[in-house]
């Protein structure tokens, strides 16, 4: 059985020829990342298990996968995203939840919808800022906004059809 799983990051481009792969992910997730045994990587909608043989943490997160032994290999990996289980983050480090219970780290790919039930755009990543959390949009029009993640604007929030509903202040969305 496969454990709940939290999207942590995603493979960004190989690093030499032995099969290592940079990763993107935030550091909040860089001690899990460092204690796991595996992490599941999403290959045409499965998520399958890899073995980590050794994460290395400097100016980039390195992983070294079991199997993945030469830049083919790897090279099947880029772009593609990564998760951990649930189960081994703290709740710190999962960031806060939405009022449906819901940790904001999950909501990755989420549409944002208006009150009016218009896609205002996508949510791209969440990042935790002094006092609240922000949601990087991708709109229709290619542009990005920044958007506060508070349950004051939080209307509500379809896990099954991934979108969550605010009323925002006027001014946060750019016209």
């Amino acid at each position: 059985m496969i454990p709940d799983l939290l999207e942590i990051g995603f493979v960004r481009k190989l690093k030499g020829f032995q099969g290592l792969i940079k990763v993107a992910t935030k550091e909040q997730f860089e001690d899990a990342l460092v204690n796991a045994s595996f992490i599941f990587i999403n290959m045409d909608g499965s998520k399958v298990p890899f073995g980590i043989e050794r994460v290395e943490l400097a100016n980039d997160v390195v992983l070294k996968l079991d199997h993945v032994t030469s830049s083919e290999d790897a090279t099947a990996l880029v772009g593609k995203e990564l998760y951990l289980p649930v189960s081994l983050f703290d709740d710190e480090d999962l960031g806060s939840k939405t009022s449906d219970d819901l940790y904001y780290g999950h909501v990755h790919g989420y549409s944002l919808i208006d009150t009016a039930g218009k896609k205002v755009g996508t949510i791209e990543i969440v990042e935790q800022y002094p006092g609240q959390e922000m949601a990087t949009l991708t709109m229709p029009n290619g542009r990005s906004a920044l958007v506060p993640l508070v349950d004051a604007y939080i209307l509500e929030v379809d896990q099954e059809a991934s979108t969550i509903k605010m009323d925002l202040p006027e001014g946060v969305i750019p016209d």
